[in-house]
């Protein structure tokens, strides 16, 4: 409930002052279930957040929202060693380059609508250090998988082990990320 009311604030710009004090009230009254409820989205708000999620994005939002995802699945992992995130030194990545290079399969494999479409969409995003995101500049796949392959991220290193993109990869990769992202923040703020 409060990941879900603090995102629909920052993607959304949408908060009561009111319902957040009362809140803090209640917190520090020890009436955790009372804060939890003044605090749950109204359907419309949920409705228009899990919209905008899915739309494109600014590159700090899109970095938040795939940092969410990584912490999310990694909360999952029941191996022995867990996988840590250093936000402070992951840049967003975008797959497809914002300005692909001349002669590279960007421009010979995806038409011009759909570049617009998804090259700000999260389908198309992943993070990397600045380093690794600044060598790869806007390059073509080929070479860009190398990078990618080598990440001990499994959001990054999955797109290494494709052996060609396509446009149903990015469609579903971004329905993937989206879906884990609107049941992270829609679907527990009920």
């Amino acid at each position: 409930t409060y990941r879900s009311y603090a995102l629909n604030i920052y993607l959304r710009g949408r908060y009561s002052a009111e319902s957040i004090y009362k809140a803090i009230k209640l917190l520090n009254a020890g009436k955790f279930e009372e804060a939890r409820i003044l605090l749950v989205l109204p359907s419309f708000d949920r409705e228009a957040l899990s919209v905008r999620i899915g739309e494109p994005l600014n590159n700090n939002e899109a970095k938040r929202l795939l940092a969410a995802y990584i912490w999310s699945d990694s909360e999952k992992t029941t191996d022995v060693a867990s996988l840590s995130l250093d936000f402070a030194k992951a840049t967003l990545e975008h797959i497809m380059p914002q300005k692909p290079a001349t002669g590279t399969n960007w421009l010979t494999e995806f038409d011009e609508e759909f570049r617009q479409k998804y090259t700000y969409r999260l389908g198309n995003m992943t993070l990397l250090t600045h380093t690794k995101n600044s060598s790869l500049r806007n390059y073509g796949f080929e070479k860009k998988k190398v990078t990618y392959a080598k990440s001990v991220l499994p959001l990054t290193r999955d797109i290494g082990a494709q052996g060609a993109l396509t446009k149903n990869y990015f469609v579903e990769r971004h329905q993937m990320i989206v879906g884990m992202l609107r049941t992270l923040f829609i679907d527990e703020s009920v």
